[in-house]
């Protein structure tokens, strides 16, 4: 470490006296193979400034340590008796706090065209803009899509609503049962993917099923590519696309 200041370790855990690999990585973090004792890091604590010696905790690190690696992305690669590990930094924060979680967990995100997050949760809608959150009282949403004029597109077991220019528009007072995708297309029409009865389109404030030419079944995800296509999935397998006004169907004769 090159200091003389003493090492605090982490309760339980005795000096690494077998330890015989070590590596350092690019944020300064120390990793000690230890025999006897895993795979171990030793760390400055942001607050106290004090080094820390932990060991990391992982259930795919089974067996003796061997030898330690760290390539040009900064993945640690580890060799252990029976194989080799891949330890990679996760860019994603876990603490992120969630108003209106429940144990359904996250319904539905999606990235809107001014870069905010949306989070839909049992009984909140979180937006996130760099640090700051905005919570909504927005209940039981059950899908999101942001359409290319920057509104956001919900649905919910009470309808379907739209948040554009700061407020809410309901936009439609029927809802469907299972609503798992939405989209829009390039004339701003929306589509609507319900995992129980199939696919609607939004026409005034009415949900009109698509019936002409789409297979009738229930879907699991719509989606508009590049081109403007709009692609349906099926529940039971097999895709549709609308090119040019006309549904073409695809399954496994097809080569999917």
């Amino acid at each position: 470490v090159g200091s003389a200041e003493p090492l605090t370790y982490a309760q339980g855990l005795p000096a690494p006296a077998a330890g015989w690999r070590l590596i350092a990585d690019r944020h300064g973090v120390v990793w000690i193979a230890a025999l006897g004792n895993g795979l171990l890091r030793l760390r400055t604590d942001a607050e106290t400034g004090k080094h820390v010696l932990e060991p990391y905790r992982s259930t795919r690190l089974r067996g003796s340590v061997q030898s330690l690696f760290l390539d040009n992305e900064d993945n640690l690669w580890v060799g252990m008796r029976n194989g080799i590990v891949r330890l990679s930094q996760s860019f994603v924060d876990t603490e992120t706090p969630l108003e209106g979680l429940t144990e359904e967990g996250v319904r539905a995100l999606t990235v809107a065209d001014d870069g905010s997050v949306w989070a839909a949760t049992t009984y909140g809608l979180n937006r996130f803009e760099g640090t700051r959150r905005t919570v909504y009282d927005q209940k039981q949403t059950m899908a999101l899509h942001a359409d290319r004029s920057g509104a956001l597109w919900f649905a919910t077991t009470q309808g379907i609503s739209r948040f554009a220019r700061g407020s809410f528009s309901q936009m439609a007072d029927v809802s469907l049962d299972r609503v798992v995708a939405m989209t829009t297309d390039r004339n701003g029409s929306l589509w609507v993917c319900s995992g129980a009865q199939g696919v609607f389109q939004l026409s005034g404030r009415r949900l009109v099923r698509v019936e002409s030419g789409l297979p009738q079944m229930p879907c699991s995800t719509v989606y508009t590519d590049r081109a403007s296509r709009v692609w349906v999935g099926f529940t039971t397998g097999g895709v549709a696309v609308l090119d040019a006004a006309t549904w073409r169907a695809y399954s496994e004769r097809d080569g999917l």
